[in-house]
């Protein structure tokens, strides 16, 4: 059973006043089965699906949603989580059941016209939703757009009881003007909506649902389970062996391969790192749609050769330990929760001032502007390759309050405030 602690820290003096606001707080009480005032649980388990979490494993908001459900306590809350392609990863599969949890698979012939598909996606949700009976839908997702037409398929299936999860801070540049015009009238609509609002930091709040209603949601700490980032030197020798790596500088990157993540950034750094240390390699963990691109852009600087493209890998935690300096310019993050997982193993960070300040919860952290050229970036990197000795950082981060137990607890405690009305 997960504990509940006090080491979640909230944006606003008391969440109760938000569930007062809205008209929830209200539970089912276990021996009359009727809704309580707060204090009583659910005589069964509340059944909670998620929508908008379905890169297995791999996407930043996908793994904050799984590593959540897993902390929590199935006799109080089931976890379902929508996908739309067939799940391979039997471990998640696995892992899921174990909790009593599932993979909700839904396929849509990718050949019909876009808008059948969409009309044909929603009525499907909603079937699946009303079928299952489920207490509420959780919808993690990057713009109020994205949301609403979540909402819309729970509200055809008769759901009332909606959590908004804000888990970026941009993405505009890539939208038309239409799409903006469209964003900007959903999140108004959200506003005046009775959902509760959580985000993954104060900026995320901000561009999901607007300056003026970021003060009803509540911030949801990225926690990490921190037992599987704990550093041991040992480890590190025994790992850089395995995977053929000598003395010699080794800096990394996880992230899908989208244009978030300013990859070709990275290569035009890394090719200045190899002016300065040609023996250096450059680990780039993760898959996406621009890797073929990214790869074909490496040979053509000539630093191929010397960059692993590992793809997706379900050994995170060991890769980073081989590591010694952790990369990241990304354009926008909505919180970067990768940066937690490297500061844990006591890993330098470079990271791009577009990444939230929040997430620097050690020393380990330098933020670097954009508009800095990469030989600036490159000799950063160096700079703390250097390091005399690197340690273990997880009390910092569970004093921090970021242990995915803390934020796995909150968020519980969060749907049974909500009740089943």
């Amino acid at each position: 059973e997960v504990e509940n602690t006090s080491a979640f820290v909230c944006s606003i003096p008391n969440a109760g006043d938000i569930f007062q606001k809205k008209g929830w707080g209200k539970t089912i009480d276990s021996k009359t089965g009727v809704a309580g005032n707060g204090t009583g649980i659910h005589p069964k388990p509340m059944k909670v699906l998620h929508i908008g979490a379905d890169n297995v494993g791999f996407g930043g908001r996908s793994v904050i949603a799984f590593n959540l459900t897993q902390m929590m306590d199935e006799s109080r809350v089931r976890n379902d989580f929508l996908v739309f392609h067939e799940i391979t990863q039997q471990e998640y599969i696995d892992a899921l059941k174990k909790k009593k949890s599932k993979y909700v698979e839904i396929h849509i012939n990718s050949r019909l016209p876009k808008l059948i598909r969409k009309i044909k996606r929603t009525l499907t949700m909603a079937h699946v939703m009303k079928v299952e009976e489920y207490d509420l839908i959780h919808i993690h997702a990057d713009h109020a757009y994205e949301a609403m037409c979540n909402i819309g398929a729970g509200k055809l299936a008769g759901i009332n009881r909606f959590v908004i999860h804000a888990h970026t801070t941009g993405g505009d540049s890539k939208f038309s003007k239409l799409k903006k015009q469209i964003i900007l009238k959903c999140q108004r609509r959200l506003s005046k909506e009775n959902y509760l609002q959580l985000a993954c930091s104060e900026e995320a709040a901000e561009y999901f649902f607007g300056r003026k209603n970021k003060n009803n949601t509540i911030i949801l700490k990225n926690g990490i389970d921190i037992k599987k980032f704990i550093y041991h030197s040992d480890s590190k020798l025994e790992i850089r062996k395995k995977l053929g790596y000598k003395e010699q500088l080794i800096v990394g990157n996880i992230g899908r391969f989208s244009p978030p993540k300013n990859h070709f950034f990275i290569l035009d750094i890394f090719a200045e790192i190899l002016n300065r240390s040609p023996s250096a390699r450059l680990m780039l963990i993760g898959d996406g749609e621009l890797r073929t691109d990214v790869e074909n852009a490496a040979k053509r600087k000539g630093i191929y050769e010397s960059i692993d493209f590992l793809g997706n890998r379900n050994d995170v935690p060991d890769l980073l330990q081989a590591m010694d300096v952790f990369l990241l310019p990304s354009l926008y993050e909505g919180f970067g929760i990768v940066n937690l997982e490297a500061q844990c193993t006591g890993l330098p960070c470079v990271v791009s001032t577009e990444v939230p300040r929040m997430v620097k919860v050690t020393d380990l952290v330098q933020f670097i502007p954009l508009s800095e050229a990469p030989d600036v970036w490159a000799d950063a990197v160096c700079k703390k390759a250097d390091i005399a000795v690197r340690k273990s950082r997880e009390t910092e981060l569970i004093r921090a309050g970021y242990d995915i137990t803390a934020s796995a607890a909150q968020l519980q405690k969060l749907y049974e405030d909500i009740g089943r009305i």
